[in-house]
Formats: structure tokens, sequence, C-alpha cells
């Protein structure tokens, strides 16, 4: 696999200038950072977890484009996650203990 960041900085380049406007399994691989092994089992099991591709008359490959491959991951991208705000410390639950019974009681009793 072509995993390697180098590598894939190789062959796709800072800004997909060197990437080619159309590729196979080799450079999807580089892509999504997966196996070609693994995206030719999903693209036969569940080929909805993949890019659209372009089935070429009387070739056996599918071919992806890549500004088709870019617009799936753009689409697929994650919204941004804001940190919590820090909210009051939940009532516990269960029985509350034995020291908590007795303050309550005495609380009680004093009012």
């Amino acid at each position: 696999m072509l995993a390697s960041s180098n590598v894939a900085r190789q062959i796709v380049g800072d800004n997909f200038t060197n990437f080619p406007p159309s590729f196979s399994y080799d450079g999807l691989s580089v892509l999504l950072n997966r196996s070609i092994p693994s995206l030719q089992a999903d693209k036969c099991r569940k080929p909805w977890t993949l890019p659209p591709a372009c089935k070429i008359p009387g070739a056996k490959a599918p071919v992806w484009l890549l500004a088709d491959v870019l617009d799936w991951l753009a689409a697929h991208r994650e919204p941004t996650v804001e940190a919590p705000a820090v909210e009051p410390a939940a009532r516990r639950r269960g029985r509350p203990s034995k020291a908590e019974q007795a303050r309550r009681a005495a609380e009680g009793s004093a009012a």
C-alpha cells in the first residue's frame, strides 16, 4: 500500500498539480489511504463507500476522476466541533450516602 506520507506527497504533490485527472485503484489508494485489495473488495461488496467511478467500455477496471474524488471527500468532511461549555455537576444517581442522609436529616429538623 502506498500509504506513506512521503510516497503520497511524491505522487500527489502539495496541490494536486502532479496528480493525473483520471486514475485507477493505485491512485485512489493513495488519496484515500487504503490498500488496493480493500478498495477492490469495497467496489464489489459496498460501492456506496467509495467515490463515484467511471466505467470505460471494454475496460475491466473502473477509473476515477480527480474532481469527482475531491468533491466526494469534501462532501464527507466532518463538521468542526467546538469545545463543550462547562456544565454544572449532574445530580448523583443512586442511594445517598449515610453522611448525606444525616446532613439532610439535620437540615430538615433544624428548619
